[in-house]
């Protein structure tokens, strides 16, 4: 056997890591030639009484990083600054630590060795999140252990798939628990506003939209808007509390046009008189539930539902909002104003220039 066969399976791993990394590198500045890096000096031994200045990172980073050089702290704040950079060098720590893994086992003669060695070398590939360095170590694996190599290899990789999925699989359930749990509340407490604002009937219009919602799949469906759908139903009970104002309209003011016509009719005048004061009596109860009707057309309900929902919102009653206007008003009107103070002025001068001392215009 070839004596350098474990030194050339890894120069050829760490040779194919390496192109791929040039390949990227290369991409990443757009095709143009990178010049090699002056070398630099060794950086002095850090000293524990420095406690700032270039050691500190404030001449190389431009900040002052926290924690002793070395400390995991530290090293936090510099990945941080250059992810990239980072990731980068610890992909390629990972590229040396399986070649290392490589030529130690292609040097061994323990024959339990095979079976171990893959899982550690596909678990250090895995670790490096880098997908170039998973293929170039499993074809390296192959390379030395066949095909019963490979495969324990590939045992390795699926079972971290399968661990990502259920990692996957329980991180969205739990936002969907999060998301049902928000939507519930939000629910709550929509039909507690609309209860104390809108009453019964508003309540009720309210929640046979949710249950309508509900019946086709949209009121939790994860595409639908929370806020939309709560203007659905705020909408939707300003429709519902509108139809039982103009409901009560109509028969209050029928029932008051039977005590008028009653009591207070014309007496001793034709039957087509009185029946024409009747039918007048009757239009003006038509008009006024019309009146009251239209405030339940679709495009005022939901203009009141989206105006209420966003004095909400802003935690300002209609009232207060009407206050700071007239309080605006006011001041724009205030004498004190540098512009009244202007135009007092120029009114004062023109006075002077056209009136005598008596207040009688000049000749």
């Amino acid at each position: 056997m070839d004596p350098y066969y474990g030194y050339g399976t890894k120069a050829k791993f760490e040779a194919a890591i390496q192109a791929q990394l040039d390949e990227m590198s290369l991409a990443d500045r757009g095709g143009r030639d990178r010049q090699p890096e002056p070398q630099r000096q060794a950086r002095p031994p850090d000293r524990k009484d420095v406690i700032s200045g270039p050691l500190r990172g404030e001449e190389r980073h431009g900040i002052s990083l926290k924690g002793a050089p070395g400390s995991p702290e530290r090293m936090k704040q510099l990945k941080q600054l250059y992810p990239d950079v980072a990731a980068d060098l610890e992909s390629q720590q990972h590229a040396e630590s399986i070649g290392q893994m490589l030529d130690s086992w292609y040097q061994s003669d323990d024959g339990d060795f095979d079976n171990t060695v893959p899982v550690q070398i596909a678990q250090a590939a895995l670790d490096s999140h880098d997908m170039r360095v998973v293929m170039a170590a499993r074809a390296a694996v192959e390379d030395i252990g066949g095909e019963e190599s490979v495969e324990v290899f590939d045992q390795r990789l699926n079972a971290h798939v399968l661990a990502l999925d259920e990692q996957a699989r329980q991180e969205f359930a739990a936002s969907e628990d999060r998301r049902m749990a928000e939507m519930e509340r939000g629910l709550t407490e929509e039909y507690s506003r609309i209860s104390d604002k809108l009453g019964p009937a508003g309540l009720q219009a309210g929640a046979e939209v949710a249950e309508a919602l509900d019946m086709h799949g949209l009121l939790y469906d994860p595409l639908a808007d929370p806020e939309q759908t709560r203007d659905m139903i705020r909408a939707s009970a300003e429709a519902g509390r509108a139809q039982e104002y103009s409901h009560n309209v109509l028969t209050t003011h029928m029932a008051l046009d039977q005590e008028i016509k009653r009591k207070y009719g014309p007496g001793g005048v034709p039957d087509d008189v009185r029946a024409r004061w009747e039918a007048e009596v009757d239009g003006a109860t038509v008009q006024a539930y019309q009146r009251a009707a239209a405030l339940g057309e679709p495009d005022l309900a939901a203009a009141r539902a989206i105006a209420d929902r966003n004095e909400e919102a802003q935690k300002v009653s209609s009232f207060e909002s009407q206050l700071d206007a007239a309080i605006d008003d006011m001041r724009t009107h205030d004498s004190t104003a540098p512009h009244r103070q202007e135009i007092a002025r120029k009114a004062a001068e023109h006075w002077e220039q056209t009136r005598d001392e008596r207040g009688a215009p000049r000749q």
